[in-house]
């Protein structure tokens, strides 16, 4: 008797089950839609839906015997993407299968409300004793490695700490008043994130952005925020850069 919500999953297995995964904002009308049937001649009842969903709505699915009923309760997030918050704009929401989800919660990436100096680009990393040329190993790319990298591009020997010329100290050393070294430079993935809500953040222009995630000894990741594409870039080329940090 499962129903299914694109984009969306659940947790549970009872007659009691919760639907996860899916952004504030959602009508009842486009939640409704994007329901299937687990099965022919369920009945639906669905007075228990807000006109724009909300946490802790429910509804009722009646199998086709008649009898078997499961209550859908929905667990909506508390921001939406877009969302001014913490300084900054919410630019992704965790889902369920992204590490840090909690059952919930509402936790995510807040991008900064503009690019690092618009329109000033920087390197990903520069300094003395070719590192430019030197392998710091900080090749994740999921979504929650980001500030790793970040800190490993830091530590990194030689690395200049200058903001006028490296990615990670221009998100590190990026302060709004009250934040200072909360930020960071996103991973690949956390990046794609920011691509695919630049609509709502804004700010954002079509050319390359630096990731955290290095390729290799050579190259760090950007990702086009025009298309959405991804490659290594030389390490002393430069790029534009967003910086994040989580809530």
């Amino acid at each position: 008797m499962w129903q299914h919500f694109r984009g969306a999953g659940h947790a549970g297995g009872t007659a009691n089950e919760t639907i996860i995964d899916f952004d504030k904002g959602v009508s009842k009308t486009d939640f409704l839609a994007a329901l299937t049937m687990g099965e022919s001649h369920q009945t639906w009842n669905s007075t228990g839906i807000n006109n724009t969903v909300a946490d802790g709505d429910t509804f009722v699915v009646t199998a086709q015997d008649g009898t078997t009923t499961v209550t859908y309760t929905i667990a909506v997030p508390t921001k939406a993407i877009g969302e001014s918050y913490l300084n900054g704009k919410v630019g992704y929401v965790l889902k369920s299968a992204d590490p840090g989800y909690i059952l919930g919660e509402t936790h995510g990436l807040i991008a900064a409300t503009a690019d690092y100096g618009a329109p000033t680009i920087v390197a990903w990393i520069s300094g003395t004793n070719n590192i430019t040329s030197a392998l710091n190993g900080n090749t994740l790319t999921a979504i929650g490695t980001g500030l790793a990298n970040t800190d490993a591009m830091r530590n990194q020997p030689d690395y200049s700490t200058s903001v006028q010329v490296n990615a990670a100290s221009v998100c590190y050393d990026y302060n709004t008043g009250s934040d200072l070294h909360s930020w960071y430079l996103p991973s690949l993935d956390e990046l794609h994130k920011l691509y695919l809500n630049k609509g709502a953040i804004g700010g954002f222009v079509n050319n390359l952005y630096w990731s955290s995630s290095e390729r290799n000894q050579w190259a760090g990741f950007y990702e086009n925020l025009t298309d959405g594409t991804s490659d290594g870039l030389m390490k002393g080329i430069g790029s534009y850069v967003r910086c994040v940090k989580t809530f």
